[in-house]
């Protein structure tokens, strides 16, 4: 990839603004769990990616959220 880049600048210019991108979704997301409840990070997934929700299992969509089964049982029922 670097040599790629060396030799063609839209590609540095496109890899950059892609890692660019990465970046900006782990700060958010690291963002969310710093400040957000666990019912709170729920309630923005439900707002702002509602099919991930359907798309993976409660243990897995449990484990993104980083709590147990059990709790994000507690937090659905609630809604």
């Amino acid at each position: 990839m670097r040599e790629v880049s060396l030799r063609d600048p839209a590609i540095e210019t496109l890899g950059r603004k892609c890692l660019q991108q990465i970046a900006i979704k782990q700060e958010k997301h690291a963002a969310m769990f710093k400040l957000m409840s666990p019912q709170e990070r729920y309630e923005f997934l439900e707002t702002h990616d509602p099919a991930l929700l359907q798309r993976v299992s409660l243990t897995q969509l449990a484990s993104y959220l980083g709590v147990a089964r059990e709790t994000l049982s507690h937090i659905r029922s609630r809604r």
